[in-house]
C-alpha cells in the first residue's frame, strides 16, 4: 500500500472514530441486532432471521420450524431430543385438509421420531400440531408450501461409466486398472 493508501484508511479511522463517540455506538449501530433493524425491515422480509425449531420450555426440536413457510405437502411433523415413548396426545390438524390420521416412526438412535401422515397437506394451508412433551403441553404451527411443479421438468441424464484407462506403473501403484 502507497503512502496515499495510509492516508485515507487514517482519516477514515479517525472519522469512525468521531462518529462514535458523538452517536455513543462503537458500532455506529451497523453491526447491532434488535428491534430497531426489525423496524426499518421491508413489509416482504421477517423481522428477524434467527428462529429456532426449539419447542419453548423443552429440549426437543421440531421440523417443520414453528413459523416457517416453506413445509412440503408430503412433509412429515419430526420431534428431536425425546424418545416416541414421551410424545403423547398428537393431533395434527390442516386449516383446509382437517385432522390428519398417522403414526410416530421412532428413529434408530432413539433420540425422537416423526409422525407419519397418512395423506398429504393441502398447498397453502396451516397446519396446528398439538403434542404432550413429557409433562408438558405444547402447541405450533407452520405453513405449507405450493410445491415448484417439476412434470414437465425433463429427467437429467445420467452419463455411462467409463472405465479408467490406465495401466499399472510406478506412479499410481495402488490403482488397479485393467
Amino acid at each position: 500500500m502507497n503512502r496515499n493508501g495510509y492516508i485515507v484508511v487514517l482519516v477514515a479511522v479517525l472519522a469512525w472514530v468521531v462518529a462514535a463517540v458523538i452517536v455513543g455506538s462503537p458500532t455506529l449501530g451497523v453491526f447491532d441486532r434488535g428491534s430497531a433493524h426489525a423496524a426499518n425491515s421491508p413489509a416482504c422480509l421477517p423481522a428477524t432471521l434467527q428462529r429456532s425449531a426449539r419447542l419453548p420450555g423443552t429440549a426437543v426440536d421440531v421440523s417443520p420450524q414453528p413459523h416457517s413457510a416453506l413445509a412440503n405437502p408430503a412433509t412429515q411433523i419430526s420431534f428431536r431430543g425425546i424418545g416416541v415413548a414421551d410424545i403423547t396426545h398428537l393431533a395434527v390438524t390442516g386449516s383446509r385438509s382437517g385432522a390428519h390420521a398417522g403414526h410416530l416412526a421412532a428413529y434408530v438412535q432413539h433420540d425422537g421420531a416423526s409422525f407419519v401422515p397418512d395423506r398429504p397437506f393441502e398447498p397453502g394451508e396451516q397446519v396446528q400440531v398439538r403434542a404432550q412433551i413429557g409433562a408438558r403441553r405444547v402447541a405450533y404451527a407452520f405453513r405449507v408450501d405450493t410445491p415448484y411443479p417439476t412434470a414437465s421438468v425433463a429427467a437429467f441424464p445420467t452419463p455411462p461409466l467409463r472405465r479408467p484407462t490406465c495401466r499399472a506403473s510406478t506412479r499410481c501403484p495402488a490403482r488397479r486398472c485393467r
